[in-house]
């Protein structure tokens, strides 16, 4: 199977949806902090609160991607699958993902924004270094903060595009061994072999699973590898 035919479109989707979140959400930090700031105002009902709305802006995204992928697959591989099971794995998928991937997302804005207020208080800042401290935290190698600039957003997008579309590929295979286990497939992985390919996955390109790679993409942030998968025959 070829690479996701609409991943750059529900990349611009969802970096969009986050950028937007990310600004609305900043804003909110800031009235509800006051001047000057009272962390307080921060509390498990705000936590909360922000984790439900970028579950609620990722969910749908993922849910969409795993579904076009899986359409894709199902095309290439002129195959007919009961497309309401599909769906029903769909959304259990980006359910199940979506809060785990929420979950490391806000814990890492706690901290984040904890770290920020801190050095407000520590050294002397005014409201506007504040603000620009927590949109742009210096904890720059964590993925995926609520508070972000676009540059994460990015990140985040290109990422989970990736696992969403191997997700979808790999539960049209799983329905096809479904009907028929005697069909015997494996994935090999792919990537766009030019100057860009990083030094973990460029090794694995063309290698069947288990040569130099077991976990699917993708392999870091960013990634934007894929797998086919071969007949290896009954």
């Amino acid at each position: 199977m070829a690479d996701f035919d609409h991943r750059a479109k529900f990349e611009r989707e969802l970096k969009r949806a986050l950028e937007t979140l990310g600004e609305e959400q900043l804003g909110d930090v800031m009235r509800r902090l006051g001047n000057p700031p009272d962390p307080s105002k921060l509390d498990v009902a705000f936590y909360g609160a922000l984790s439900a709305e970028l579950a609620a802006t990722i969910q749908p995204k993922l849910e969409a991607v795993f579904l076009d992928m899986a359409k894709q697959t199902m095309d290439d591989m002129s195959i007919g699958i009961e497309w309401g099971i599909v769906n029903q794995r769909a959304a259990a998928w980006a359910n199940q993902y979506t809060f785990k991937l929420v979950k490391g997302i806000t814990d890492n804005t706690k901290f984040a924004l904890q770290e920020s207020i801190a050095g407000f208080f520590k050294t002397q800042m005014t409201m506007g270094e504040l603000r620009g401290k927590i949109s742009v935290p210096e904890l720059k190698d964590r993925l995926g903060r609520i508070i972000m600039p676009a540059v994460r957003a990015d990140m985040i997008a290109i990422t989970e595009v990736t696992r969403a579309s191997v997700q979808g590929e790999l539960e049209i295979l799983k329905e096809i061994q479904k009907d028929d286990p005697s069909i015997k497939m494996i994935a090999v992985w792919q990537t766009n072999r030019d100057d860009w390919v990083c030094a973990i996955c460029k090794p694995r390109n063309g290698k069947k699973r288990g040569e130099d790679w077991r976990e699917d993409p993708p392999a870091h942030p960013r990634c934007r590898c894929w797998i086919n998968h071969v007949f290896e025959g009954r």
